[in-house]
């Protein structure tokens, strides 16, 4: 007789049929495990070791139905040697143990022992959950930075009384954690974290229960949880929350308040006083910081409701709409410090940085800034360190994200300074601007504006893949359409193929002018084709707004000096803007003073006539000096220290510090490398146009001196300025001499490509082209 075959053996034992049977019923293990741990608060891994112990089962019913389906086990079955089917016999197993043998396989053997694995399970983890008091389980197990204290995360009120309080649902999450930040030594959590986290687990405006308000303020990783209620009626209002501890789940405190509903800001503000002094009292903690109601937000209703409203509008990007009720906030209370911060960055996501709006409401925020919360405050001073260049800020903006790592205003403001300012001076990297960018995306990713400069890293890297796939999730969740604008047609310009950019710069003259500027702006200095925005430039150039002063500066960085020369008479230019053109360019390509037709002007003179431009004066003496004119460069400084003179405070210190550019670059000509690096290395520290210009010859000082690694330091601070043509070639030379080569040749072929439209006879270009076919590229 033919043994059987081993699908005929899965067929006797029937395999399929148990599977199918065991699948099912641990299915509703698991989903009673869910039900469970939503509903006694058991701990977030019984579901995976539920999971664990059914594939353990599954292995054991499975090795039953094999051993159940043998023939021997059958007749041994019915000679009484083993138990039938569905016997346990415990002693009978016991005994086999006892002998070192596994005990005989059945199916009432399988099922107990399933039994009393899950019973274990569940009964176990109930009794953890009940001596522990760890009821809920709500928060992550790492809530943050070691070094962050610990959280308050106040989640949205529940509202009746009338759809005019409805503004307070969320206005709630603002106002408490305003006045509860820094208390005893306690953080809230940024709103907008808070409200991301919140639409993850509550659909649109549902009313939820206790526990998934809850879990939403643990999902933040925060400590402690704030709920609360305000019930409207024709009396007033009554508005009560109560605060529960996240790793237990227990309430820690509540307070109540009631008034008239024109007083609910003196409500909220009782109400915060009263909670937090109970919180710090059960958590032993002392008040370090009493909360002043007035110091963090106004005691104007008016205001403060326009203030919401700008915040709800600010969230989804609708800086429109939220500059507009800003501005009706500052208009009913001119001392309202937040709602002058929020004005200012607002109007820089409209506008601009450094726009006329932005502008005048960052100062109002700045004079009133001992009224803002210690985290406003701190993003209003990075705002204004950042457009004065002062890298001193740079520890300040760094400790502070340790201190509030939920923070994404924070994370987005490191970002912002490492960005504009900290590349410039060597503080902080590309990557490490990108990764502040990404957090604070990731804390809340629906406030669209974050994601901007991560979209605009893409482009300039040149990866077209990951830009258009950023700008698609962009384009999906946000209402800003400048930037998806600008965007669009930067892609194609600058990573497209020649048609491609030729389309695109017809399409841009369909567009505002503010946007082929801004475009213009974003790019310059950080992409190496600098001859399409330059041709775009050209192609606006009859258009009210268009930037000639930059088409000429491209083309003198392009190194297309004969062009810009014939250009000069053409374009709409000041006397001064031509003398500082000058003064770049025969600091950057020292040829230029034989090559151009426009040599009469390069001098001090250029920059006096009709009025005097210190800013001329200081680019045309650093040209002079370094294209070794120092006569004509001390005539500058002479000129600059008579202007320093006759001016007071700022002024007098701008000019100063223009004055000591050119002395310190005239030193670095005559050799006297001390003197050079004691006036430029002070002002290399900073992160504009004196700061860019000292770099260059503070570099080669150091190169003089064999301190290689200082020179590239200063070199690469320049690579995203307006020197950044002459940095590259520097660099490349630099890494050709150490043997780095593909790096040397990387620089070259950039210099090369950016140098495509320039005079070819300019010796950096030829020694370029020498290099590169030296080194097979």
């Amino acid at each position: 007789m033919t043994a059987p075959t081993l699908f005929e053996r899965l067929k006797q034992a029937r395999i399929v049929q148990v599977l199918l049977v065991y699948l099912g019923a641990s299915w509703v293990v698991l989903q009673l495990a869910d039900v469970l741990q939503g509903a006694v608060g058991l701990p977030q891994w019984v579901s995976a070791l539920a999971v664990l112990l059914l594939v353990i089962g599954l292995v054991i019913i499975l090795a039953t139905a094999w051993v159940q389906s043998l023939p021997s086990t059958t007749a041994r079955e019915e000679a009484g040697e083993i138990p039938t089917d569905w016997q346990v016999a415990p002693a009978e197993a016991l005994a086999s143990l006892k002998a070192g043998k596994l005990p005989h396989l059945t199916w009432g053997r399988a099922i107990m022992g399933g039994v009393v694995a899950l019973s274990l399970l569940f009964g176990g983890t109930g009794l953890y959950v009940g001596f522990t008091g760890r009821t809920l389980g709500l928060g992550p197990t790492e809530v943050g930075a070691d070094v962050a204290a610990a959280g308050i995360a106040v989640v949205p009120f529940a509202v009746t009384g009338g759809a005019e309080l409805e503004l307070w649902r969320e206005g709630m999450v603002d106002l408490l954690a305003t006045n509860l930040d820094g208390v005893g030594g306690f953080r809230t959590i940024d709103s907008r974290t808070v409200m991301a986290r919140w639409r993850e687990r509550v659909p649109g405006d549902e009313a939820p229960d206790l526990r998934t308000s809850l879990e939403a303020a643990g999902q933040t990783g925060a400590r402690y949880g704030v709920v609360g209620t305000l019930v409207g009626n024709p009396a007033g209002i009554r508005v009560s929350a109560d605060i529960y501890d996240l790793d237990t789940g227990q309430k820690v405190t509540s307070g109540v308040q009631e008034g008239p509903t024109d007083r609910v800001l003196e409500l909220t503000g009782a109400l915060s006083v009263a909670l937090a002094r109970d919180l710090i009292a059960a958590s032993g903690q002392e008040l370090v910081q009493g909360v002043r109601l007035g110091a963090v937000t106004t005691t104007s209703l008016p205001a403060l409701r326009a203030y919401l409203e700008g915040e709800a509008a600010f969230r989804h990007a609708d800086f429109a709409a939220a500059s507009a009720s800003y501005e009706r906030a500052v208009e009913q209370d001119s001392t309202f410090a937040l709602a002058w911060a929020r004005l200012a960055d607002a109007s820089g996501w409209l506008e601009d940085i450094g726009s006329v709006a932005h502008d005048r409401a960052l100062d109002h925020a700045i004079a009133l800034q001992d009224r803002l919360p210690a985290r406003d405050r701190l993003i209003v001073q990075g705002a204004r360190a950042a457009g004065d260049g002062d890298v001193s800020f740079y520890p300040t903006i760094r400790d502070a994200v340790q201190r509030y790592p939920d923070d994404p205003d924070l994370w987005y403001q490191l970002g912002e300074f490492i960005y504009h300012v900290g590349l410039d001076v060597g503080l902080g990297s590309l990557s490490q601007a990108e990764d502040a960018y990404e957090r604070a995306v990731a804390l809340d990713p629906g406030f669209s504006p974050y994601q901007v400069h991560p979209l605009e890293f893409a482009v300039v890297r040149g990866d077209r893949a990951q830009a258009e796939e950023r700008l698609a999730r962009y384009r999906e969740s946000t209402a800003d359409t400048r930037n998806v604008t600008e965007t669009s047609l930067a892609i194609p310009l600058l990573l497209g193929d020649s048609v491609e950019a030729a389309a695109a710069i017809e399409g841009s003259l369909t567009l505002d002018i503010g946007t082929v500027n801004r475009v213009r702006l974003g790019y310059t200095n950080k992409v190496d084709r600098y001859d399409r925005l330059r041709e775009m430039q050209w192609a606006n150039r009859n258009r009210a707004g268009a930037d000639h002063q930059w088409i000429v500066y491209s083309l003198m960085a392009e190194g297309a000096l004969a062009r810009a020369d014939r250009l000069f008479d053409t374009l709409d230019l000041t006397v001064g803007i031509k003398g500082l053109a000058m003064g770049f360019a025969v600091g950057t390509w020292p040829e230029s003073r034989e090559k151009m037709i426009h040599r009469r002007t390069i001098g001090p003179q250029s920059c006096e006539q009709p009025v005097v431009d210190t800013q001329c004066q200081m680019f045309m003496g650093w040209g002079l000096a370094r294209s070794g004119d120092l006569s004509g460069a001390a005539e500058s400084l002479r000129i600059l220290r008579r202007r320093a003179a006759e001016v007071e405070g700022g002024a007098a210190a701008s000019q100063t510090r223009y004055a000591d550019l050119v002395e310190g670059t005239l030193a670095a000509a005559r050799g006297q490398d001390a003197e050079a690096r004691r006036l430029l290395a002070p002002i290399a520290q900073r992160a504009d146009n004196p700061g860019l210009l000292s770099r260059l010859p503070l570099a080669q000082v150091e190169l003089r001196q064999g301190n290689v690694t200082e020179a590239v330091r200063y070199f690469e601070g320049n690579l995203g300025t307006y020197s950044r043509v002459e940095a590259m070639f520097a660099l490349a030379k630099i890494h050709e001499e150490r043997g780095e080569k593909e790096d040397a040749l990387r620089l070259y072929r950039s210099f090369l490509t950016i140098t495509r439209a320039g005079d070819q006879d300019l010796p950096e270009i030829v020694e370029a082209k020498a290099a590169l076919a030296r080194l097979g590229g």
